[in-house]
């Protein structure tokens, strides 16, 4: 993505563990052997692939397809993303937080979003965006109330939004992203 150019200030990171971003499995990590990948975001799912090639150094089968909990057998894991996360959390003895294993092994945060174009753009359309990430964000309580209806409290997901998300694109997550980059461009194409 070297003609990419980020366009705000702001970002989806986590400086430790963000809660919506988890390996489940019922066996610890030495004993899987086949991981179902959760296609709704392709950042998580490479952040898992160099988590397990360069990290954790183990090779295991990749199946693309989305699976329900009570499926899953020994031996077998499940990268989940998302709101559906947090139906998840009690029902599994091993979760591994790609966000917090990432910062674990390389000492950065991870961004999981950020807004970039490969189009330049007026710095009034990038102050204008960053007016809105900052209304945004100085309205959470609004955000929240408009969740309701997912059936998380409103409790769960103001600590999400406010302690497990990092929302300001500052130097360090920058590197973070960056090294991110480097170590995606060097996994061979993922065969399912």
């Amino acid at each position: 993505m070297s003609d990419a150019e980020v366009i705000t200030d702001y970002c989806i990171g986590a400086t430790a563990a963000v809660k919506t971003v988890n390996l489940y499995a019922t066996v610890p990590l030495e004993s899987i052997q086949k991981v179902y990948l959760d296609r709704h975001s392709l950042t998580s799912v490479q952040l898992l692939r160099i988590l397990f090639h360069e990290f954790w150094k183990k090779e295991v089968e990749w199946v693309s397809s989305d699976v329900q909990p009570e499926l899953l057998q020994s031996g077998e894991a499940a990268l989940v993303i998302g709101d559906k996360t947090f139906h998840w959390q009690d029902r599994f003895p091993v979760v591994y937080d790609l966000a917090e294993e990432w910062i674990r092994f390389t000492g950065k945060p991870f961004v999981f979003a950020a807004w970039i174009t490969r189009k330049p753009i007026s710095d009034e359309w990038k102050e204008q965006l960053n007016a809105a990430f900052a209304y945004g964000l100085s309205h959470l309580d609004e955000v929240v109330e408009s969740l309701r209806t997912t059936g998380i409290t409103a409790d769960v997901l103001m600590e999400y939004y406010t302690r497990h998300i990092s929302y300001q694109l500052d130097n360090s997550k920058r590197e973070g992203l960056s090294l991110y980059l480097q170590k995606a461009r060097l996994l061979p194409a993922l065969q399912y």
